[in-house]
């Protein structure tokens, strides 16, 4: 799979491994959220979804309820839902 990311604001979309590591083969995706806690030493993020092949294509997955938090802008948060979710059917299709 190609590796792709969009960023907007503090959310991020971006292409990740199979156990959400950016050291393997990318083949999936996830939408994180960076922060200021320890922006001083190095910028930290958090994932708030992720998405996990099934029989069916690609399912988002929440991680709890960190995608309807106070911080994240909901409408920034489903755009970059809808274009991860196309980005990887198409990608899918092509055979990556």
């Amino acid at each position: 799979m190609e590796f792709f990311n969009v960023r907007v604001g503090d959310l991020e979309l971006r292409s990740c491994g199979d156990h959400l590591l950016d050291r393997e083969p990318h083949t999936t995706a996830e939408i994180v959220q960076w922060g200021e806690a320890h922006a001083e030493i190095q910028p930290s993020c958090w994932v708030l979804a992720y998405w996990a092949v099934s029989k069916d294509g690609y399912d988002l997955k929440f991680v709890g309820d960190r995608p309807f938090g106070e911080r994240v802008d909901t409408e920034v948060f489903m755009n970059l839902a809808k274009i991860g979710q196309s980005l990887l059917g198409i990608l899918s299709e092509k055979g990556e």
